[in-house]
């Protein structure tokens, strides 16, 4: 289909004899209808040619005028298909066009980790665009431990149980390409050291701050108008946002 499709007519006469410059017709019929004309040579030959544009099966005749009367052809078939698709493109060799793979080599969720440990991975692929790992414990949030971008530094983070609360955890480390991505993960138990007990979950600034008051001292008998102040300590990584002072009187039973 789209490619041209040569015909040829000869004319000859009741004797068998070529007919020169004849005028010719040809009707074509189906799915590329038209009709075409042609004249033939000193040899009684016409030649021309059409292209099909839609998928099925032409039938074809030509006529002439030869000495007085009206003369037809044979019945020529011609089928049109649609091409097959050209051949799929071998896969791109260029760099960085497959997803890199990812295997964790520390830690591995085979105990209980209780110390400090270093994060590492085994990531193999042509032109690393960027990488993370990150710690989520069960029903929580993630942690980053570590990220960036270009090839991966041989620790990619480190895992403190002092700092976290105990329990299951997924590690997650994730490399990418210009071709994708791939990430591995782990599931680790993060204990306590044997002896202590657990370490409360770690909050972002949570806490209460620590008060003490300076003047006027605990018991201290007032007459006179006192100017009331207090040392407010914030906790670690926290802030003090605001305060309040009251002052209620009680009264000894006699």
């Amino acid at each position: 289909m789209g490619q041209m499709q040569p015909l040829t007519v000869t004319a000859l006469d009741s004797a068998g004899k070529p007919v020169a410059n004849l005028p010719i017709s040809v009707s074509i019929f189906g799915p590329n209808a038209r009709e075409l004309s042609m004249t033939t040579d000193s040899q009684g030959v016409a030649h021309s040619a059409y292209a099909g544009a839609n998928a099925g099966r032409d039938i074809i005749s030509a006529n002439a005028m030869i000495s007085g009367e009206h003369q037809y052809s044979n019945q020529l078939e011609v089928p049109w298909a649609i091409p097959a698709p050209p051949p799929a493109s071998p896969p791109s060799s260029e760099s960085g066009s497959e997803p890199p793979s990812v295997e964790i080599v520390s830690p591995q969720g085979d105990g209980i980790l209780t110390g400090p440990i270093a994060v590492s991975a085994k990531i193999t692929g042509e032109g690393i665009t960027s990488w993370s790992a990150t710690l989520t414990p069960a029903g929580g949030n993630a942690i980053t431990l570590g990220t960036g971008s270009g090839t991966p530094p041989a620790t990619l983070g480190t895992i403190e149980p002092s700092k976290l609360g105990g329990g299951t955890y997924t590690l997650s480390v994730t490399a990418a390409t210009t071709g994708g991505s791939a990430t591995e993960t782990e599931t680790l138990t993060i204990g306590t050291t044997p002896g202590l007990p657990p370490p409360p979950p770690r909050t972002s600034g949570g806490g209460a701050p620590t008060i003490r008051s300076v003047t006027p001292a605990n018991g201290a008998v007032i007459g006179v108008t006192t100017t009331v102040s207090v040392e407010a300590t914030p906790p670690e990584g926290g802030s003090i946002k605001g305060g309040k002072c009251s002052f209620s009187q009680s009264r000894e039973e006699k």
